[in-house]
């Protein structure tokens, strides 16, 4: 863990537990969002082929 993150943890550990809930789960979101992205990214720039019957229908017909 980072000292800023350890710093601000502590800054959110004085604050009532109803403020500390609402942050943790705007956090939760943010890290699902940056979770989404990052296997939407790795999808994009794969190079995996997608198969479909259509395609063997197509390769055999020419």
């Amino acid at each position: 863990m980072t000292d800023l993150l350890r710093q601000v943890i502590a800054e959110i550990e004085k604050l009532p537990e109803k403020q500390q809930n609402a942050i943790a789960s705007r956090l939760a979101v943010e890290l699902k969002k940056e979770a989404e992205n990052l296997l939407l990214e790795q999808l994009a720039s794969t190079e995996a082929v997608v198969w479909s019957p259509y395609d063997a229908f197509e390769e055999r017909n020419h």
